[in-house]
């Protein structure tokens, strides 16, 4: 059983490796958001890099410093180049994939939260990314164990700092969509379209049926003329039995008022000369 009883310098150096990871892992994903991506400052996503940053350090940081002390612990031969290659045939097929897995899917997880984007992410993506890393890392971790055979925080920080273009391509490939699920992905995007999106569409959908009514309409014929000559005498001579109905009843209001006003001053007079009788 191995037991690490870690002194206080090298807690010192866990702790400075673990910044100078974050500063990595940070500095990776704004390579990749501002370079490979062609993001602008003004839409650079700080929270994603603040993840992937944090994803870097667990993974890439705490487990890093731990496994590259059981690594020396385990090939306790001295330095040379057969021992660097040891230790790195250890790192990149025992804990390379392990490590790639359990990073790829925290750091998806943290992006969608979603499980079932996880698996599909991995499953798309996963190999890429570890073979990929194979062009990279072993070249690093050999250079590491070679110049600095015993010096851990030494082998971290060069295997950090060679692999940084690597690293780079790696937060581009966890962020990027599914290639399988493009198509799912942009019926849910269409479908979360801003209203300013949606007018545009419905005004292109309204104009390409207009082009089309306008194709589909023929031209006029002399007896389209005629209908409409017919059609304005028609309304013209509605009009003018509106005109005559609105002027007989106004006429018959008339009348009536003036019969209730000669009734009215016929019953004024007869009160008058009864009222002028009765005062003699």
């Amino acid at each position: 059983m191995i037991v690490f009883t870690p002194t206080v310098e090298q807690l010192e150096m866990f702790m400075n490796f673990v910044g100078l990871n974050a500063a990595f892992s940070f500095g990776s994903d704004a390579a990749a958001q501002l370079v490979l991506e062609g993001t602008s400052l003004h839409s650079f996503d700080l929270s994603r890099a603040c993840r992937y940053a944090s994803t870097g350090v667990i993974f890439c940081g705490v487990t890093q410093f731990g496994r590259l002390k059981i690594i020396e612990a385990v090939v306790h031969e001295g330095g040379g180049l057969a021992t660097a290659v040891e230790k790195t045939v250890i790192n990149q097929l025992v804990f390379s994939p392990l490590v790639r897995l359990a990073s790829m899917s925290s750091l998806i997880f943290m992006n969608t939260g979603c499980w079932e984007t996880v698996k599909e992410k991995v499953v798309g993506d996963f190999l890429e990314a570890q073979s990929l890393s194979y062009l990279v890392k072993p070249a690093s971790n050999l250079i590491a164990f070679v110049v600095f055979p015993h010096q851990i925080f030494m082998q971290a920080v060069t295997m950090r700092s060679v692999s940084f273009v690597y690293n780079t391509y790696y937060s581009h490939i966890s962020h990027r969509p599914h290639k399988e699920g493009d198509k799912e992905e942009h019926s849910v995007s269409s479908d979360s379209e801003s209203p300013v999106v949606q007018l545009m569409n419905e005004a292109e959908v309204a104009e390409s049926s207009q082009d089309e009514n306008v194709q589909n309409t023929r031209p006029p014929t002399p007896s389209d003329f005629d209908d409409l000559v017919d059609m304005r005498a028609h309304l013209e001579m509605l009009a003018e039995k509106r005109r005559r109905r609105l002027s007989r009843m106004h006429s018959m209001q008339l009348a009536r008022l003036r019969e209730v006003n000669k009734k009215n001053n016929r019953s004024t007079c007869s009160w008058f000369t009864s009222v002028t009788g009765l005062w003699r």
